[in-house]
C-alpha cells in the first residue's frame, strides 16, 4: 500500500510523493538537497488512489509555483464533490 507523503527539502521545496517508504525518499531527498524533513503522511481517501490524489495536488499546485503563471491555483474539489460546483456544504 503506498502512503501519500509530504517532505520539506534542504532547498525548501515541498514534495508530495505516493511512496511504500516515507522515510527512505525522505534520505533520497536529503542526499540530493542537502537535508530533508518528512512533514506529513496520510493515506488517500476512500475511493480515491495515493497516486490520483498527488496528481490532483500537483495540477493544483503547478500554477502557484511557476513565476510564468498567470492564472491562480483553484483548490482541489473535496471527495464526491464535482469540480466547479462550488464549496462542499453548497453540495451537501
Amino acid at each position: 500500500m503506498k502512503i501519500v507523503a509530504t517532505i520539506l527539502d534542504g532547498r525548501a521545496r515541498v514534495h508530495v510523493a505516493a511512496t511504500r517508504a516515507p522515510d527512505l525518499l525522505r534520505r533520497q531527498i536529503a542526499a540530493q538537497t542537502g537535508d530533508a524533513l518528512l512533514v506529513a503522511v496520510a493515506l488517500a481517501p476512500p475511493g480515491l488512489g495515493p497516486e490520483a490524489l498527488v496528481a490532483g495536488i500537483d495540477r493544483a499546485c503547478r500554477p502557484a509555483v511557476s513565476p510564468a503563471a498567470s492564472t491562480p491555483s483553484r483548490p482541489l474539489p473535496w471527495p464526491g464533490q464535482r469540480p466547479g460546483s462550488g464549496s462542499p456544504s453548497a453540495s451537501a
